[in-house]
């Protein structure tokens, strides 16, 4: 388990931003994959599916990064973190919750 607590020892006030939404498949798949299969190429270094290249490690690299400044001690700023996901919907919602979070 990743703790979040702000350290006392500083004033920063950090916002990481990112999305989850994905973009709607595409036509025309290559014979043998599908958007809602993922599957690895046969040379194994490619992995194709919906999304699969879509900015969907938002979140698993902020906990990476999270567990890495915990590891090594790091002061911890106060993060706020918003993971939208109508990114690809016009995000409608988005200034609305960033003028709510401005103070």
């Amino acid at each position: 388990m990743i703790s979040l607590e702000p350290s006392s020892e500083t004033s920063k006030n950090i916002l990481i931003y990112g999305f989850l939404d994905k973009l709607p498949e595409l036509e025309n798949w290559t014979e043998g994959y599908s958007p809602y299969d993922p599957k690895q190429s046969t040379d194994k270094k490619t992995l194709f599916g919906r999304g699969c290249s879509d900015q969907g490690w938002d979140l698993f690299s902020l906990l990476a990064i999270f567990l890495a400044m915990q590891n090594t001690n790091q002061k911890m700023p106060k993060i706020n973190i918003i993971l939208e996901t109508e990114h690809f919907s016009k995000s409608e919602n988005l200034f609305t919750l960033l003028q709510s979070l401005k103070d």
